[in-house]
C-alpha cells in the first residue's frame, strides 16, 4: 500500500515566518504533500528554509505562495527537490513545482527559490506572477546561490532527469546584483529547462543576469535550453 505524507496549509490575513525550517517529504512509494501559504494582506519570510522533498519512488509535493504583498529575504531558501544517492541508480519520483502568485514582491538578500532533480526523474517548474511588480536583489556573497533557478544535477553515477522550466510573468520586473539571477542549468544527460519572461519592462543593473547552460562534458551531455523574452522595453 501506499502511503501519502499530508499537506501543510498556512493562511492568514498578516503572515510573518521567521528563522523556520519547514520540510515535507516521501522516503517510500506514497507521494509528499503539498505546502501552500494564503495570506488575504501581506507575507513575510525571513530567513527560513521551506523543503519539499522525494527520497524514493513517491513524487515530491508541489509549493504554492500566495499573498498581495510578498517579502522574500535573508538567505530564505524555498526548493522542490528530487533526491537521489551519490551512488544509487534507483529510480525516484520527480521533484514537485513550485508556483507564487502576489501584486507586488520583494525577494533580497540571498533568497533561493529553486526546483532540481538529483536523480533520473524531471525536475519540477516555478512559475512566478506578479500583478504589478516584482523586484529581485542581491549580491552573491552567501553561504547559498542565490536566485531563481531550475536545475537537474549530476553524481558519480549518471543521471538522466530534465530541469524544470521557469516562468516569470510581470508588468515591471526589476533585477540587480551579482545574486539577482534567473537561469535553468543540466549537469546531466537530460536537458535544461527553458526560461519565460513577459514583462512590459525589464531591468537588469549591477551583473544581475538570465542565464541557460550546460556544464556536461560527456558525449551525451543534456541540451542547454531556450530563453524567451517579452518586453516592451529592457534596459
Amino acid at each position: 500500500d501506499k502511503y501519502h505524507s499530508g499537506c501543510i496549509n498556512i493562511t492568514g490575513n498578516d503572515i510573518n515566518i521567521t528563522d523556520t525550517m519547514i520540510s515535507v517529504m516521501t522516503t517510500g512509494d506514497g507521494n509528499a504533500g503539498d505546502f501552500s501559504i494564503q495570506a488575504s494582506s501581506r507575507c513575510f519570510l525571513n530567513d527560513s528554509s521551506f523543503y519539499l522533498d522525494t527520497f524514493d519512488r513517491g513524487d515530491g509535493g508541489n509549493i504554492h505562495i500566495q499573498s498581495p504583498l510578498l517579502i522574500i529575504e535573508n538567505e530564505t531558501k524555498i526548493s522542490a527537490r528530487s533526491n537521489l544517492p551519490a551512488t544509487s541508480e534507483a529510480a525516484t519520483g520527480k521533484s514537485g513545482n513550485i508556483h507564487i502568485e502576489m501584486q507586488d514582491g520583494i525577494f533580497r538578500n540571498g533568497v533561493v527559490i529553486s526546483a532540481e532533480t538529483n536523480s533520473h526523474s524531471n525536475g519540477g517548474s516555478i512559475d512566478i506572477k506578479a500583478g504589478h511588480s516584482l523586484l529581485i536583489e542581491s549580491d552573491d556573497q552567501h553561504d547559498v546561490k542565490p536566485g531563481v533557478s531550475t536545475s537537474a544535477n549530476q553524481h558519480m553515477y549518471q543521471r538522466s532527469g530534465c530541469a524544470g522550466n521557469i516562468y516569470i510573468t510581470t508588468p515591471e520586473l526589476f533585477l540587480s546584483g551579482t545574486g539577482a539571477v534567473i537561469e535553468s542549468k543540466t549537469k546531466t544527460s537530460g536537458s535544461g529547462g527553458n526560461i519565460y519572461v513577459n514583462a512590459n519592462l525589464l531591468e537588469l543593473e549591477n551583473a544581475a543576469k538570465i542565464s541557460s547552460a550546460s556544464t556536461n562534458i560527456e558525449k551525451n551531455a543534456g541540451n542547454a535550453s531556450h530563453i524567451f523574452i517579452t518586453s516592451d522595453k529592457i534596459t
